[in-house]
């Protein structure tokens, strides 16, 4: 009985030196990126009302980024993406939305879309070539990635509209999702049409006409892109 009365308060304190040597290092590396990152405040603009949202994420979830100016990666940040302006959010020290002002190049999102738990890591990166209405910050999901990466982009766009006689506006915002395919020798095209797969993969057409018959894979829903790509990745 004694033992006991002894090891809970033992462990009660270990697991609050653990806690607070945790609180530590996301304080610190919180810091250091802050420093490093160049943060400005976000500018919080008042609308009536909103429908829809140009977030990925709509609350602060975890995450990490890799800069590109010094290649380094700050881990246990907060992080929130705007796709409507491509900003990458973070939470300051002190809790308050700042928007990261140095080039990033890439990050992670441990949440799913809309700000959802998920075990799997959503990764971005940015970098590639400009394309259509993305230029080369531009933030692309990357679904799978290897000899050929396969990209995701969420372009994102907004409407304002009054009834008459009414002082209210609602702004309407909008998403669709476009998918690309990049190499280092072929650059970035658009998937829009399937031929642009049998580009990227002229080198192993006939296992991945083989595969796309058997899988009975189309090539314009994204879990038969990511499946396609992952088979040809390993190839």
């Amino acid at each position: 009985m004694h033992m006991k009365k002894i090891i809970l308060p033992l462990f009660l304190a270990l697991a609050a030196a653990g806690y607070g040597q945790n609180t530590n290092m996301f304080l610190m590396e919180t810091n250091k990126f802050f420093e490093d990152a160049n943060g400005r405040p976000l500018l919080r603009k008042t609308e009536n009302k909103v429908e829809g949202s140009p977030y990925f994420n709509e609350s602060f979830c975890p995450g990490n980024v890799t800069m590109l100016l010094n290649g380094r990666t700050y881990k246990g940040l907060s992080l929130k993406v705007n796709l409507e302006s491509n900003e990458l959010l973070f939470q300051s020290p002190q809790g308050d939305p700042m928007v990261v002002v140095q080039p990033v190049k890439s990050f992670e999102l441990q949440c799913g879309e809309g700000g959802n738990g998920t075990a799997n890591a959503r990764k971005f990166a940015s970098g590639f070539p400009a394309l259509e209405w993305q230029n080369e910050k531009t933030f692309y999901e990357v679904l799978d990635s290897g000899k050929v990466m396969l990209l995701k982009h969420y372009r994102v766009s907004f409407s304002d509209d009054k009834a008459y006689g009414s002082p209210e506006t609602i702004r309407t915002y909008k998403r669709k999702a476009l998918y690309y395919a990049w190499s280092p020798s072929k650059g970035i095209q658009p998937l829009a049409k399937e031929s642009a797969l049998s580009d990227f993969m002229a080198d192993k057409k006939n296992q991945v006409e083989a595969y796309m018959s058997k899988e009975k894979l189309k090539g314009k829903k994204e879990e038969d892109l990511v499946k396609l790509f992952a088979f040809y990745n390993a190839l």
